[in-house]
């Protein structure tokens, strides 16, 4: 399941509204599913998390105990993080991402059709189709496949 471009981790909270938007690759003005953000104490956590791994962490790349490192980017942690390995996917980031995911209660968006959620979050997907969607926006996962352990992640993630 590991994307080109990363893991990107989002709340999945959507609410069945839109809102106006950029289109993230032409930035045009676009009507966009409304997805709530994580709440104060979700990014005390993950930025708790985050902290934990400091000793491990050169700037936004963090050092996995077997030696994969991960680029962290983003802009603003209640929306988004994007977790980019360098290398081949192993446990201890499996065990990594899932951290994460519980500290969030995030959701990953998978390539295609996989989102990764926890038990303890409820994932509410936007519409699958909707004519307020821009036609070449990429499509939304429709599946919710939950992890509650390390284990599960890995063996989703291919570790």
């Amino acid at each position: 399941m590991q994307p080109e471009d990363g893991f990107l981790f989002q709340p999945c909270r959507y609410d069945g509204t839109f809102e106006a938007a950029r289109h993230p690759f032409t930035l045009e003005p676009v009507q966009l599913p409304r997805n709530e953000t994580l709440t104060a104490k979700e990014v005390r956590a993950v930025k708790a998390l985050l902290a934990s791994v400091a000793s491990k962490r050169a700037g936004n790349l963090v050092t996995m105990p077997d030696g994969l490192k991960a680029s962290l980017e983003f802009k603003d942690l209640a929306k988004q993080l994007l977790v980019d390995p360098r290398g081949r996917m192993s446990e201890p980031f499996a065990r990594f991402l899932h951290a994460l995911l519980v500290a969030g209660q995030w959701c990953i968006r998978g390539e295609e059709e996989i989102v990764a959620a926890t038990s303890q979050s409820v994932a509410r997907l936007p519409p699958a189709e909707d004519p307020r969607l821009p036609a070449d926006f990429p499509p939304f996962p429709r599946r919710v496949v939950i992890c509650k352990t390390p284990e599960e992640m890995a063996k989703l993630l291919g570790a």
